[in-house]
């Protein structure tokens, strides 16, 4: 789940089945799993048209697989970079 991470993080080309991977893998880490492909697609969908939004899990993610993600923000607040530290 790491490499997916690091995909979303960098913004790279994210796969279908990456996705999937990462959206079942996230459901279980939390202890909420997925109980049908249709919860899937719809949590996809969700992602897709932004009203999910993946930062949100993706950093939830990192403090619970102790994964140090470091955010850099501008005056404004707006992200500059996210990296995660030691992988620059």
């Amino acid at each position: 789940m790491k490499e997916i991470i690091k995909k979303i993080i960098k913004g790279g080309e994210i796969s279908q089945q990456d996705i999937t991977e990462y959206i079942v893998g996230v459901t279980d880490l939390f202890e909420r799993p997925i109980k049908s492909p249709q919860e899937i697609q719809g949590i996809i969908m969700g992602i897709q048209m932004g009203q999910f939004n993946i930062m949100y899990s993706v950093k939830l993610a990192c403090a619970k697989l102790d994964i140090p993600l470091r955010i850099l923000y501008d005056k404004n607040g707006q992200i500059i970079k996210q990296y995660i530290q030691g992988e620059l």
